[in-house]
């Protein structure tokens, strides 16, 4: 009777333990052979997946600027013009258009943008009359405001005489989460995910380590690891009582 208890025991320890050891097999097979599947090079083309893996930031962090044609956007600490993404940081508090090119504003620089977003020129605490910025604005001429006052800008950005402080002193930024905004913030995520692709390597060994349930996946590994122990154990002490009952 005791014996058979422990060979139920064993069939159903073995049952439980089934789907997560064909798991771990098939996927650790799998990135055995990750160099010659180069699983490594291949990266997801799914936006859905994609977002699972990046910490995007949620839309209504993000803020959106029409300068003529164009737009500047802020989402999260990443600074865009149209849908590319911009070598630069800071908080947006503005953008003007100047000729051909843009000037761009954050709490302590100022960024001279040529037409395709290049950086020609950074002006920085040295070369501002005050920080921090509040706003960058036309209204019509370009003006400059700061928590003390406002500057007028010349073509040459070299000074900056002090000028009257426009009644409407804040740009007339929109919030990715407007509906108006969805087709720039679609955009804007395939760019941030073109930046950090998330390879085949990476989601295989997170299915292989079950980090796909969470805190809870790092249980599942260690309990299958241990139930595997035990059924070792329960199968070498079954093997052993039938060598017992066996007549020799």
């Amino acid at each position: 009777m005791r014996r058979l208890r422990h060979r139920q025991y064993h069939r159903w320890l073995g049952l439980a333990l089934a789907l997560p050891l064909l798991w771990l097999c098939v996927t650790g097979v799998i990135l055995n052979h990750s160099a010659e599947l180069r699983l490594d090079q291949r990266t997801l083309s799914s936006p859905f997946l994609n977002r699972l893996y990046l910490d995007l930031p949620k839309r209504d962090e993000g803020k959106t600027l029409a300068v003529g044609k164009r737009q500047v956007t802020q989402w999260g600490d990443d600074l865009f013009l149209d849908e590319g993404l911009l070598p630069l940081s800071g908080e947006l508090i503005g953008a003007i258009s100047l000729g051909p090119n843009l000037l761009l504003g954050t709490r302590d620089h100022l960024y001279l943008l040529g037409p395709n977003g290049e950086l020609i020129d950074s002006l920085g605490e040295a070369s501002l009359p005050e920080l921090p910025l509040k706003a960058l604005i036309a209204n019509p001429e370009a003006v400059l405001v700061t928590e003390e006052g406002s500057y007028a800008l010349d073509g040459d950005l070299l000074d900056f005489p002090a000028a009257e402080t426009p009644g409407d002193a804040e740009p007339k930024f929109f919030s990715l989460a407007d509906s108006e905004q969805d087709v720039l913030a679609k955009e804007l995520e395939l760019t941030l995910i073109a930046q950090s692709p998330v390879s085949f390597y990476r989601v295989l060994l997170d299915l292989h380590k079950f980090a796909f349930l969470g805190g809870l996946g790092k249980w599942v590994l260690t309990l299958s690891t241990l139930g595997l122990i035990v059924l070792l154990a329960t199968g070498l002490k079954l093997l052993k009582q039938r060598k017992r009952a066996t007549p020799s």
